[in-house]
């Protein structure tokens, strides 16, 4: 959303879309800010994104990046304050309106944001697989470059693909955390997101036909 043109912009307004939820950290978001259009709010809900920086001086000393992302998924602390302030907004905006919500990649901080709204849309857990796996298929010509600028500043083949590709085992990650703390996705989101049956019934009755 940093390089948006005026026929983006006028391509959002017409789809209805008047929110930018950002997860990326404050560096993330200085680096290239979003383009907010008239009428937009900018929200940046970057919890646990900060700790993102501290992983540079260790990838270029490690043989596979699987540890670093499973950390990053298993990181139950942070889910809260990211993703809970999404929610209040699908839960409060006009029928007829839309939001965009992004990190720097949309794989992993955009990608467990999707899988708990599909989730609570009640859409099955292969899909909703299914649907995070694709990001490696629609992400192929930019994970390819990223790996190229990632081995060219010293870091080893296989930890590049592990950082730039999504994994069943990394979601799996965040589903055991959860599960193992909470019981189950169901009561997680209740007690931390603040959707319980109620909220559900009506982010069923809002997004799904």
């Amino acid at each position: 959303l940093g390089r948006l043109t005026e026929t983006d912009r006028a391509e959002l307004l017409e789809r209805h879309i008047y929110t930018i939820i950002d997860f990326r950290s404050l560096d993330e978001a200085s680096s290239l800010p979003d383009t907010v259009w008239q009428g937009c709010t900018y929200q940046r809900n970057g919890a646990g994104s900060e700790k993102l920086s501290g992983w540079a001086p260790l990838l270029r000393q490690l043989h596979t990046g699987d540890s670093l992302l499973k950390s990053f998924y298993g990181d139950l602390d942070s889910l809260g304050p990211r993703y809970r302030p999404l929610f209040q907004k699908l839960m409060s905006q006009g029928r007829r309106d839309a939001l965009v919500y992004h990190c720097s990649s949309g794989k992993d901080r955009t990608g467990i944001a999707t899988v708990l709204i599909l989730h609570t849309l009640g859409v099955s857990d292969d899909l909703i697989m299914q649907d995070y796996l694709a990001s490696n298929y629609y992400r192929q010509r930019e994970n390819e470059r990223a790996i190229k600028v990632l081995t060219a500043n010293g870091i080893e083949k296989s930890v590049a693909e592990d950082l730039v590709v999504v994994k069943p085992e990394y979601l799996q990650t965040t589903y055991d955390a959860i599960r193992s703390r909470y019981g189950s996705l169901d009561l997680f989101m209740q007690q931390v997101m603040g959707i319980g049956p109620n909220e559900v019934k009506l982010l069923r009755e809002k997004y799904t036909k």
